[in-house]
């Protein structure tokens, strides 16, 4: 029973890009280790001329292979011939480790090393160059175990002879065996771990003050890092820099337990449990009332005991390799229902399983009885997911995440022909099929409930607003069934919430088992929000509300006072009612000829109404129909633009 207490970890920018620099160093320096395992140790011109020919061969073969690593080009699967080679090559080089073994002895024992000795270690050596370091370990390891099976060399017990009396009868004698065998069963092994993780959080923070405050266009993206002040002198005392938090990340109350019981020649079933109390991510540079502060959160649930959770995980697995049951044996039954955790294990071992538990197996039914095969069986159920996409603080985040980054680069292109490229086409898809199926010897049913998705993405529209697109989906239930032996894979979704909710549009089209139709109910919709609600929420570098500094002009001996608005939006109109710029002039004239045309104008702020006042004026509130007409629409640029609008009733939607 382990039980760690709360874990705040932070980290700030500099030590990420140092972490992503320090990763691209491994990713690197692995790579070039994998192209000097083919390198030959001589040149060509340091041998005799009748070794050349074999050396510019093996030199030209190290070439191949560096392109074939940098191009990321596929390899072939091995076939007969390459896993024979592989083969002899793993028996020669532990043959090589185990007289290298019997060499050391002997020079422990105060033997001179003998010429063969030294040429024995020196071929391990040039054999060890050109093998990779995983390799190396495995096959010292089987080395290592036939050396120390060599010397137990245990001796082999003789079986006694059965005493068979002249008068006992085959069935009696199949009887007195199968009593003998059962007494020298050995006991099963159980092992019960439990674990409770109060909670972990983690703050991300920026310590580029420059580039998080920078001094920018309104309602523009800053894509690379500039600083506020000049670069100082090296001589000088440097500011030191501050760090700002912009990202939290926090989960808490996860308990995990996990139980195993049976012996590995028998059966071994395994029971295992995870739960997750909360999980949130936050933008802390957004206030607490924007909605752009909850970048993800999860609702949590009622699941076992009354705790509330937001994620829950049930897994068991079974191994059966005796088809043999004794009492106190684990049961096919009891691993049927994953859902209930590890409480499955003090089911009743007598009870067998039912038809409704066999009918959720589907074609699984047949092979649970298959000795030598892993049975997995999974239950998850998450809470409604709500996620909000702010794409600016988003592409900020993917800034940070990709600093220090530096990849090998190279200068060879491939080309591959369409033969090569359908070729590898299908190789990729074999390895995805063998993946989702698994092995030969694994069966597994996985099946979960979401209790809905709520999801935003917001992005910059004009100076004023935001367009934002959301997502609705209700809630579902989804089954996975695969085995490896015959290869088959089934999906199945099915919807969870009920009739006359708003859910009625139907999107995801997927086939079931009997070959109809799954129609899983969603919602979207697209509009515009003030952008008050995202100012400043992905960094200060947004559009200023105040109006910059006055400047002041002597003419004719008077001060005159000229003002600059700080936003597209307010350099419309100046505050007597006449055009301050030529984009204010273009906005009046339009706005001029709609009202002269009778189209609607929607450049007045109707935010000052009432509530009784909107619906009053509201043609959806007093039951009319929509009429199509004329609309003024803010572009990005700060221009107006006249727009037809029409309300289409067979589609329900705005055209």
């Amino acid at each position: 029973d382990v039980l760690v207490y709360s874990l705040d970890v932070a980290i700030d920018s500099e030590q990420l890009r140092s972490i992503n620099s320090l990763l691209s160093h491994v990713k690197n320096f692995m790579l070039k280790e994998k192209m000097m395992l083919s390198r030959p140790a001589a040149s060509i011109t340091s041998v005799p001329g009748e070794r050349r020919s074999v050396l510019a061969r093996a030199w030209w073969q190290h070439a191949f292979k560096a392109v074939q690593i940098l191009c990321k080009i596929p390899k072939k699967p091995l076939s007969a011939k390459d896993l024979k080679d592989k083969s002899s090559l793993r028996e020669m080089y532990i043959s090589l480790v185990l007289e290298a073994k019997d060499a050391e002895a002997e020079v422990k024992a105060g033997n001179p090393v003998s010429p063969q000795d030294s040429a024995l270690v020196e071929k391990l050596r040039s054999m060890q160059m050109m093998l990779p370091l995983k390799e190396i370990l495995d096959w010292r390891m089987m080395a290592r175990d036939r050396l120390q099976a060599a010397q137990a060399a245990p001796a082999k017990v003789e079986e006694e002879p059965d005493e068979q009396d002249e008068g006992e009868t085959p069935e009696e004698k199949e009887k007195r065996l199968v009593e003998k065998f059962a007494s020298q069963r050995p006991l099963p092994n159980t092992l019960q771990v439990k674990v409770n993780f109060q909670g972990f959080q983690v703050f991300f923070l920026a310590a580029q003050d420059g580039f998080w405050n920078t001094h920018g266009k309104p309602g523009s993206l800053v894509d690379k890092e500039t600083y506020l002040d000049p670069p100082t002198l090296p001589l000088k005392k440097l500011k030191p820099v501050t760090r700002q938090p912009v990202l939290s990340a926090k989960v808490s109350n996860i308990r995990m337990e996990a139980l195993q019981k049976g012996h590995k020649t028998f059966r071994i079933a395994r029971w295992i449990e995870l739960s997750v109390g909360s999980v949130s991510v936050i933008n802390c540079n957004a206030r607490l009332e924007q909605p752009s502060r909850n970048i993800l959160n999860l609702k949590p649930f009622h699941k076992l005991g009354g705790q509330p959770v937001c994620i829950f995980v049930g897994a068991t697995t079974w191994e059966l390799h005796n088809p043999t049951f004794e009492t106190g044996d684990t049961p096919i039954s009891a691993m049927l229902e994953p859902w209930e955790g590890v409480a499955g294990h003090l089911k009743d071992t007598s009870a067998p399983a039912t038809p409704a538990m066999l009918q959720r197996l589907g074609f699984l039914k047949d092979q649970i009885h298959d000795t030598g095969k892993m049975m997995t069986f999974v239950f998850s159920r998450v809470g409604e997911v709500r996620v909000i996409d702010w794409a600016p603080f988003r592409r900020r985040m993917l800034y940070f995440a990709k600093r220090g980054k530096n990849d090998m680069d190279t200068s060879l292109v491939r080309r591959p022909s369409q033969e090569a490229v359908n070729k590898e086409l299908m190789l990729k898809l074999q390895k995805k099929v063998e993946l989702a199926v698994g092995k030969s010897s694994m069966i597994g049913l996985f099946e979960g409930e979401l209790e809905g998705v709520w999801a935003r993405t917001v992005d910059h529209y004009n100076s004023l607003q935001v367009l934002c697109k959301q997502a609705q989906l209700a809630p579902l239930r989804w089954r996975v069934l695969r085995t490896g032996q015959p290869q088959a894979l089934q999906l199945q979704f099915h919807n969870l919430h009920g009739a006359g909710d708003g859910f009625t549009a139907p999107s995801l089209s997927l086939l079931t088992g009997d070959g109809s139709f799954n129609l899983l109910p969603w919602r979207a919709a697209m509009f515009l929000l003030p952008q008050a609600d995202f100012h400043t929420s992905a960094g200060k570098d947004r559009k200023r509300v105040t109006t910059r500094k006055t400047k002041r002009k002597t003419v004719g001996g008077r001060e005159k006072k000229s003002t600059r608005a700080g936003s597209p939006g307010a350099k419309a109109f100046s505050a007597g009612g006449k055009a301050s710029s030529s984009v204010g002039k273009r906005a009046q004239s339009s706005v001029a000829a709609a009202d002269a045309a009778g189209f609607v104008n929607l450049t007045a702020d109707p935010r000052g109404q009432t509530l009784e006042e909107k619906q009053r004026g509201d043609p959806l509130q007093a039951g009319e129909e929509l009429s199509p007409s004329w609309f003024v629409k803010w572009c990005r640029s700060g221009k107006p633009k006249l727009r037809y609008v029409l309300w289409d009733e067979s589609l329900k939607s705005i055209l």
